[in-house]
Formats: C-alpha cells, structure tokens, sequence
C-alpha cells in the first residue's frame, strides 16, 4: 500500500534526514537531565537495587511499545507526528485541539523547563549570580537561532550535541564500574530498611517521564530518507539503545554509591565521578547535563516546529505558521513562534512578576492562587503542567491508531509488531500516566487543559461560520 499522505514530495517536506539523524534527534530528546536528578527518586522508591535496574528495563520496553504503534503510523502519515494521526482518524477539530495544545503548553513547556534545568547548571559551573529567568531564556534563544539557519546546519548541531551527550554517559558507566563500589550495591534492602515506605507507582512514573520525548521524533517522518524503514529503526533501535543506557548507567551509579549512596545522593552522576576525578566531577556533570538539556531544547524545536508547520498548512487561523524558507529548509516562523511561546511561561514562573500575574489571574475566575511551595523549582512546575495534557493526547493517539486500523488507512509500508496487545498496553499506560498526573499537578493541570479548550472553541466557531456560508450560497 502507497503512503496516503505523500508529503515527502511537497515543498518544505523533502527527504533529507537520515537514519542517524533520525535517531539522533529522538536520542537528544529523551536523553535530557532526567538521569542526573531522578535516580535517587526512583530508587527510594522501589525495595532492591535490581528491582530498580528492572523498572528502568521496563520503562524501556513499554516505551519502545509505543515507538513502534508511531512507527506505523508515522510511515503511512509522514507530515507532524501525532497532529497527522489524530486528523486522518477523528478529523480537523481533533488535530487542531492537539496542534494548539502542542503550541500553548506540550512542547513549550518542556522546552522551558530544559532551559530552567540548563540554567541551573550553567549557575553552578560558572557562578553567575543572575535571576534564573536570565541564562533560561537565553538558552531558548540560542537554540532558536541555530534552528533557524539551515536545514543541514541543524541536523550537524544535533548530531553533534546528541554524540556528546552519549560519549560522557559512556565515560559516567566506564568510570562508575571502575569504582570499588560496595559488595551489597544492588542487594536486597536490609531488614531495619525493609519497613520504609515505598510507591513503586511513583517509581514507574518517574521513570516514564526519562523515557518521554520519543513520540516528538516521528513529526519528522516526512524528511527521513527511506522512511518506511528507518523511522521504524530510528524508534525501535533508538529506544531500546537508550534502554540499555539508561541500565547501565543506573547499575554504574549503584556499583560506585551502593543502595543507599544513590537514594541519599540528588547528583549520583557526580557522586560516582568523585571516586575517580575528585573536585573535577562537579564540573564535569554540570557540563554534561548542559550538553544533554540544550540538546533536548535543540530537538524539541527541531521536531516541534514540524508539527506547528503542519497545523499551519491546515488551518486558515493558523496559515501562517505554515511557511517554510525555500532555501533553508526551515519552518522558521513556526521555530520562533515555539521559542515565543517558551519564553513567556519562562517569565510567567520564573520571575516574581509573572508568579503574582497568574495568581492573579487563577483567583480572577474563581480558581484560587497557585501552590508555588508545593514544587521544587521552575523545572518542576512546567512539566506538571504540561504533563496531563500531554497524557491525554498521546492516549488519543494510542486510540487514533485502533480507529485507522479500523477505517483501513493503516496499516501501510509498516507493520507494528504485536498488535493488538502492543497498542492495548500502550494505551494502559498512558491512562496509567493520564490518571497519575492529573492527580498531582491539580491547578496546574487544569491550566495545562485550557489551550485545548480555547481550540476546541475555535474549531466549532469555524465549523458554524462555514456552515452558515453553505447555507446562505444554497
């Protein structure tokens, strides 16, 4: 069966991306900081050390069972991801819920609290003593600008931002198992330890969120080469490398800290590189987890302004987002309305100003002020926000696929695998993360919620006016 959506061939959308730079982009968007910081989290949380190196396995493989549901429908619906998906199965209104939603908060929000995670180690390294909104910001526009040169300068600074990132995990692992490490590093936990609490729930969704970002790579589908299939192969291989890494990295942490380093340590990645590079280890983490967030930034406006272009071709409102740079390959009106709208949530809770604007603006219809004290921080506070409508979509997707199966549009060229027991537990788990979410962001996921129902309206707004015109040309 022929792509029913050839728009690889299409101004704009030309194959030029290969296998690598397919799984570059969705490598350099997983892997952000997430590594650094949750561990200690995850491993609180779950009884053994080896049940934590099995969460992290698990993560990966419910992950890489959603690749592989994009994956098919990525190849037969090339042009913006999950916007293309949930359009071809349930019509405009519902892809442009999910394009608004994408612009207002999804991938906005995760590029500014990448930002806010840079920002924060670029303080520790260089000692600025500047408002967080400052270095935050100027990440966002850094990134902006080299994604908005060419097409061929952007896949380079991905590419070589993504082999960086992975080159000092493989030092972090390497150093890590060199470590004398402890007899008991990933034992079971001892008896006096046994009556602590633990939320194997709570572990699983941290873990799914390091894992979060791959979906955003199948919006490039239409500028792959050969996509029908190396966008498989990005997805599958890509994602089950990323699951090996993530193993390792967490079974080096526990070799070097033991059990119960990496629960009492809130940077394992440093307290594992001190054994053997001493004061240079903080240094070397900071820059590290710089390399890895402002790779994450580079790839979400990579792939985001692709999804933001396609909303655009589609929707007179939106039209002009649309426009590509001829000789660039670049949608850069669609790159820096992204970075626009990055910056302004950067300002909303990362300056004082904007805290007391919301709040203002929450008790103004009726909601209440916002519980600032209830997050550790900026980063924090975008990605509970993003985070329930973000699960609510990718369920829709997961639900998009049964319906473009069921219509006969899907499959095409590729098949996933399993199905449709595969896409079932996709779709478990992202009702698993809809529910989890939802439940701890509270105000913020209703903020979170109201982009989709500001496009809800105004799709049924535009649905009446043509309606009308019908009626009055009849």
């Amino acid at each position: 069966m022929a792509n029913s959506d050839d728009s690889s061939n299409a101004p704009g959308w030309q194959p030029r991306l290969s296998l690598w730079d397919a799984a570059s982009l969705m490598i350099g968007i997983v892997v952000g900081t997430s590594i650094f910081v949750l561990p200690s989290l995850i491993f609180s949380n779950v009884p053994s050390g080896p049940a934590g190196l099995g969460l992290w396995a698990l993560g990966g493989v419910l992950s890489l069972l959603g690749g592989l549901v994009f994956a098919e429908m990525a190849v037969q619906f090339p042009r913006g991801g999950a916007y293309a998906y949930l359009t071809a199965a349930f019509g405009p209104l519902c892809g442009l819920v999910y394009g608004v939603a994408f612009l207002s908060i999804i991938v906005t929000a995760n590029i500014g609290a990448m930002s806010f995670a840079a920002a924060e180690y670029a303080q520790q390294l260089l000692r600025w003593d500047l408002p967080i909104a400052v270095p935050a910001s100027a990440a966002i526009l850094l990134l902006a600008i080299l994604n908005t040169r060419t097409i061929n300068a952007s896949r380079r600074v991905q590419n070589t931002l993504t082999a960086a990132k992975l080159l000092g995990l493989v030092g972090i692992i390497a150093a890590g198992m060199a470590a004398s490490g402890t007899a008991d590093g990933v034992a079971v936990e001892s008896a006096t330890d046994a009556s602590a609490k633990r939320n194997l729930g709570l572990a699983l969704v941290l873990v799914l969120y390091a894992y979060g970002g791959w979906s955003d790579a199948a919006a490039v589908a239409a500028e792959v080469r050969n996509r029908s299939r190396n966008i498989p192969l990005a997805l599958g291989a890509g994602l089950a490398g990323i699951t090996l890494l993530y193993v390792l990295v967490n079974a080096a942490y526990l070799r070097a800290l033991g059990l119960e380093g990496v629960r009492a340590s809130s940077t394992p990645a440093e307290a594992a590189l001190t054994a053997t590079l001493g004061a240079a280890a903080g240094k070397v983490v900071s820059t590290l987890a710089i390399v890895s967030a402002l790779g994450a930034i580079h790839g979400m406006f990579f792939s985001g302004s692709r999804a933001i272009a396609s909303l655009g071709a589609d929707h007179r409102a939106f039209r002009w987002l649309g426009d590509w740079s001829p000789t660039r390959g670049i949608p850069a009106r669609a790159v820096w309305t992204l970075a626009a709208v990055a910056l302004l949530q950067v300002a909303a809770v990362g300056t004082a100003s904007g805290r007391q604007a919301l709040d203002h603006a929450t008790r103004e219809i009726g909601l209440g002020g916002i519980p600032w004290e209830r997050f550790r921080g900026e980063f924090e506070i975008l990605v509970v926000a993003g985070a329930p409508m973000f699960w609510l979509l990718m369920l829709l997707a997961g639900a998009a696929f049964f319906e473009l199966r069921r219509t006969g549009k899907c499959p095409g060229e590729f098949v996933c695998p399993g199905a449709p027991v595969a896409p079932l537990i996709y779709c478990a788990t992202c009702g698993y993360l809809l529910w989890s979410s939802a439940r701890h962001a509270e105000l913020l996921g209703l903020l979170g919620l109201l982009p989709a129902g500001w496009a809800l309206l105004l799709g049924l707004a535009a649905r009446r006016r043509r309606g009308s015109a019908g009626d009055a040309a009849r």
